[in-house]
């Protein structure tokens, strides 16, 4: 088929927003010093009821990179980033970025096995983390494993000790006094609006302002430390934060470390470094995150982007949004629930709405009755989610008669989104629910449905701005199909990763012609809208996580009564799809309930991996060259589904 300009979709583009916009690109400290530039006091992160304004976050962020330079960090090296929602995710990304270094995302919902394998794969013997969670006790154990070299600790804590977030006293510069003020005290870095319209953007959006940002004299309040710590012996960085107190002390616990695995403190690293004269040098195609994702036999592999992928992401989601946007339109208050170790709520939530102006509310975990508070009290204006958030929502008894009124954009992504859900929810709220795609290799644009665009149940939307989608032969991904026509989705854009880590192989069967072949199986209709209609693998997307059945089963495998195990995915009403085991037990072996299964696994898989429901067979089925099968399995459960139904 003869393809090229203007494509299917140009002419469904809303009014005001061009497929063909330039693609901004440059580097991620760019971004975040455009955003001081141009936004400076006004609100930046809202947590735990207190703010931090964008001044403050650059200033929070150019300490932690001094802090890092000083230990060693530089570039070329990759850092281990483990932690939940907090301000210091975003310190930490931006700090470790400025030394010319790399980031590595690690879970919180990583098992063991898994957080070894990605700092064995990615080289990465730094790790920073929280004291929330236990996540520092199981950094300091994968230390005294040898597994990483450092850990550093930041203390949560300290955040509920101040009084107001972006007050001299922790920052350095005046309190805030409203929403609308930039570091010009204006509409913005070089007479642009985009202080009044967060997402107006032109080519120009990214590019650096005169100079890096001011350190403050004043250092960051001292965090609170355990007697008989390394701060007797003078090591004041070295000193342990003690994990009890603070502004939410249900969540931390004191914790001992394994000997000779004793952690850094970030707090006193930033307190006790100055700023550098001068940064080393980074470019736009340097690399700034290693991003795990699934591999076809289910080992995690991690996705290569530079700085360049990630902001020409965060450039096509500004113009497509920013030309759908009211003229004059007030910054957003954006809840932030979605994980920023997570691709999605990194690019299309942080890194685009701090690009933005715009407020995030950071929260560490979803709960139903905070959100609708967050809604209601706090009025948030933009909330992105995934379907089994949606779900909760909609489903949440009384919905009908809670205020939603503050609430003016809302999006889906991460997985599939069930049309009903969609069209409750818009019956419940006023607002369209569209529903997203794209993944961690697309850094993670893809489509999006135009925010009052035409009734199109169960589509992805059209390509975003500089981003092409093309339908390719399943048997050849050389062909590209027409209209209707179903395939697998090839993908082209400055977004697009590089390639895999350490996986040269998979990397060339991942492209063709220069196109990230997906592997999702779809087609496009006569005005350019995508759907998806499969995936060619056995992946599970669960609650907006990647979940593989392999993992799962070698995991099953491992305990002494099971002889034959698949796992595959079924639909689940809460998250989408869910796992679900078939087991064979060995001859004499004792009954097998899934309550002990859990516990076996418990240890060897994320929570997010845990299957929610087990069949145990006296055999499971197979090819005819005796190959266990999970079609048929597959099959039952499509057939079990529609009969239920």
């Amino acid at each position: 088929m003869q393809v090229g300009r203007p494509y299917a979709w140009e002419k469904s583009y809303p009014a005001g927003v061009r497929w063909d916009s330039p693609i901004a690109t440059s580097t991620l400290q760019e971004l975040l010093d455009r955003a001081v530039a141009d936004y400076g006091d006004r609100p930046a992160l809202e947590y735990q009821d207190r703010r931090i304004s964008y001044r403050g976050l650059g200033d929070q962020a150019a300490r932690a990179a001094a802090a890092f330079q000083h230990i060693g960090i530089d570039r070329g090296h990759a850092v281990a980033l483990y932690m939940p929602n907090t301000p210091w995710h975003p310190i930490v990304f931006f700090g470790v970025l400025r030394t010319g270094a790399h980031i590595v995302h690690l879970s919180p919902l990583d098992a063991e096995r898994e957080l070894i394998h990605k700092l064995t794969d990615s080289g990465a013997r730094t790790v920073v983390t929280v004291n929330l969670f236990g996540l520092d006790a199981k950094a300091l154990k994968l230390a005294a494993g040898g597994h990483v070299d450092r850990v550093i600790v930041a203390d949560d804590g300290v955040w509920a000790s101040y009084p107001l977030m972006g007050s001299a006293s922790a920052f350095g510069h005046p309190p805030l006094e409203g929403e609308g003020r930039t570091a010009k005290g204006g509409p913005g870095w070089g007479g642009s609006d985009a202080a009044d319209d967060g997402d107006s953007v032109c080519a120009e959006a990214l590019s650096p302002p005169p100079g890096p940002p001011a350190r403050s004299d004043l250092p960051p309040a001292e965090p609170r430390y355990s007697e008989g710590s390394a701060a007797q012996n003078g090591d004041r960085s070295r000193q342990q934060p003690t994990s009890v107190g603070g502004g939410d002390g249900r969540r931390r616990a004191r914790v001992d470390w394994p000997a000779g695995a004793e952690p850094f403190s970030l707090e006193l690293l930033m307190a006790e470094t100055p700023t550098p004269s001068h940064w080393p040098p980074v470019s736009a195609d340097d690399i700034a995150l290693l991003q795990y994702t699934g591999a076809t036999t289910g080992v995690p592999k991690a996705a290569v982007l530079t700085h360049a992928n990630l902001t020409a992401a965060v450039s096509s989601y500004r113009i497509w949004i920013g030309g759908q946007r009211p003229t004059g339109a007030p910054p957003d208050r954006v809840l932030a629930v979605l994980p920023l170790f997570h691709i999605y709520g990194l690019v299309s939530v942080m890194l685009r709405h701090l690009a933005s102006g715009n407020e995030l509310l950071l929260r560490s975990r979803f709960d139903i009755e905070e959100v609708l508070r967050d809604i209601e009290v706090n009025r948030v204006t933009a909330f992105p989610g995934v379907p089994t958030m949606w779900a909760a929502l909609v489903n949440h008894p009384g919905i009908e008669q809670r205020d939603l009124s503050s609430l003016r954009a809302c999006a889906s992504g991460g997985a599939p989104l069930p049309v009903e859900v969609a069209e409750r929810f818009g019956r419940i709220s006023g607002l369209p629910l569209p529903s997203g795609w794209g993944m961690t290799e697309t850094a993670p644009a893809g489509a999006s449905p135009p925010l009052r665009g035409p009734a199109k149940p169960g589509t992805i939307g059209l390509p975003l701005p500089g981003i092409t989608v093309e339908v390719v032969a399943l048997d050849d991904p050389h062909r590209v199909l027409g209209p209707s026509e179903v395939g697998e989705l090839r993908v082209k854009g400055k977004n697009v990763m590089q390639r895999y880590w350490n996986r040269p192989d998979e990397t060339a069967a991942a492209f063709a012609d220069g196109g990230f072949l997906s592997g999702d199986i779809g087609t496009m209709d006569d005005d350019g809208y995508f759907f998806i209609l499969d995936r060619k693998k056995d992946m599970i997307l669960s609650g907006g996580f990647n979940v593989y059945p392999q993992v799962i089963e070698q995991a099953i495998y491992e305990h002494p009564d099971v002889e034959e195990a698949l796992v595959i995915g079924v639909p689940d009403p809460y998250r989408g799809e869910a796992a679900k085991a078939f087991i064979k037990l060995r001859s004499g072996a004792s009954p097998l309930t899934l309550d002990t299964l859990k516990d076996f696994l418990a240890d060897k898989i994320g929570r997010h991996e845990m299957p929610a429901a087990l069949e145990i067979r006296t055999a499971l089925p197979r090819t005819s060259v005796g190959k266990l099968s999970k079609k048929e399995l597959i099959e039952e459960e499509r057939c079990k589904g529609a009969h239920d139904a």
